[in-house]
């Protein structure tokens, strides 16, 4: 492991790291980035950090907004926009990171850990912390150790806003056989602030293998949860984005479903999603690409 600091320039203090590490926690980086540092040159950088997080004011004595709005960031996204999406198993990046750096084959990633910034460069196969940020196959992957996760991702043209989402297919889930009300919880959806008649698209791709129902009873399987850890508050996505009692079943089928925040909704907050199971006799189930983001059109 070679770790390694830059200390001058406009990316000082940034650290470079590889996501494939092991053996190291959080203070790792941070006492490498601190050390390029002198003390005041830390003080200041962490006010500025309070100041942009609105946990301390500016020398601004005074300025006026009024008439001013503030938008959401979703609306400023776009296809060109450099994104990539970090889970506790990957490092996923969008095709226009690749067009900003002319579709290399390796890359460098530096870390910021006071600014939680992340700079990707173009790398080389002889750089030790280099790494190929394009599989065999053109899949744009970096699988990782380091643990990093975040709940709000970017992916394609909105903002994820279920968490444990991945483009990996998931482990196989198997109901047991003769159980009624098998249930699977996949993720969690954070919705934030929202108004009656916001639109929240949702889309999921399944594969099942060898589906079979038992004999005699009604097969059922359909996608329900809890909201704000009780399951008396009625979630939107019950029933709704999944809902099949026809067997046999195999394939990889792919769903999506808008809904409506209703006076009902506006308060609530963490809408579990997951799968109920009725009655299977036999086959398994995996899932990948969960994806609910504001509006009713989905995006890629």
């Amino acid at each position: 492991m070679l770790l390694s600091v830059i200390s001058s320039g406009a990316l000082k203090g940034f650290v470079s790291v590889c996501p494939r590490w092991n053996g190291i926690n959080r203070e790792t980086p941070l006492k490498a980035c601190e050390s390029v540092y002198e003390d005041d040159e830390l003080d200041q950088l962490r006010q500025e950090l309070r100041i942009w997080s609105g946990e301390e004011h500016s020398n601004v004595l005074s300025i006026s907004f009024t008439g001013y709005q503030v938008p959401r960031g979703i609306y400023f996204l776009n296809r060109s926009m450099p994104a990539l999406t970090i889970t506790n198993k990957s490092i996923e990046f969008n095709k226009a990171c690749h067009d900003r750096l002319d579709n290399c084959e390796w890359v460098e990633m530096l870390y910021h850990p006071i600014l939680q910034a992340v700079v990707l460069r173009e790398g080389s196969p002889d750089h030790t912390n280099s790494f190929r940020w394009v599989t065999d196959r053109g899949k744009n992957v970096v699988s990782t150790s380091t643990g990093w996760s975040l709940n709000y991702r970017q992916i394609g043209d909105g903002v994820n806003l279920v968490t444990n989402s991945s483009s990996e297919w998931s482990e196989w889930l198997t109901p047991e056989y003769s159980k009624e009300n098998r249930c699977f919880t996949i993720g969690k959806i954070e919705l934030g602030d929202k108004a009656v008649g916001d639109a929240y698209t949702c889309q999921i791709e399944i594969e099942y293998m060898d589906i079979e129902a038992q004999e005699g009873q009604k097969f059922a399987f359909w996608t329900q949860g809890a909201v704000d850890n009780t399951w008396d508050k009625g979630n939107i996505w019950n029933g709704k984005l999944v809902s099949l009692n026809a067997v046999p079943l195999n394939g990889v089928y792919k769903y999506t479903h808008t809904e409506y925040i209703t006076e009902k909704n506006v308060g609530q907050k963490i809408f579990d999603l997951g799968f109920r199971c009725d009655y299977w006799a036999n086959g398994k189930f995996r899932y990948r690409c969960v994806k609910v983001e504001k509006g009713a059109v989905a995006t890629e």
